[in-house]
């Protein structure tokens, strides 16, 4: 099984913040950790972005972003997904933005599911998320 991912402050680490309004994140732990967001309506070709932070010290740190579509009475599917891990051709030491695009045919329910583990040296966060549906600004405000 899973455990959760742990909330975290700032204050706890010698990092800037992606944002000065930031003050909290959530990390995973040394065993594979797993949380899901709230379920909201999501378009084909709209995009997920994902503000995370890895300084790895291990082959085993990574990130699974997941686009999941809500089926119910049956299991629920993948409409989109990023893998993240320090050996990647897209990896940056510090902050990085990953991209998932819904590739899914239909307008649908669906919520985003983060995996991840961290070795006890590494640094491994998220800060924030957000969502923008196909041919729109990307005009989001997290902060």
């Amino acid at each position: 099984g899973y455990s959760s991912w742990h909330l975290g402050d700032y204050h706890s680490l010698a990092i800037d913040t992606i944002d000065p309004d930031s003050k909290t994140f959530i990390a995973p732990n040394e065993t594979s950790s797993c949380v899901s967001s709230f379920v909201f309506r999501m378009m084909p070709g709209g995009v997920i972005e994902v503000n995370v932070f890895m300084k790895s010290a291990s082959n085993l740190d990574y990130i699974i972003v997941l686009a999941k579509k809500f089926v119910p009475s049956r299991d629920d599917t993948v409409a989109g997904f990023q893998l993240y891990y320090a050996t990647n051709d897209n990896f940056v030491e510090g902050w990085n933005k990953l991209k998932v695009t819904i590739t899914d045919l239909s307008i649908f329910d669906g919520y985003i599911t983060l995996l991840g583990s961290t070795a006890e040296d590494s640094i491994v966060l998220i800060d924030s998320f957000s969502y923008t549906p196909p041919n729109s600004a990307d005009t989001c405000e997290i902060y």
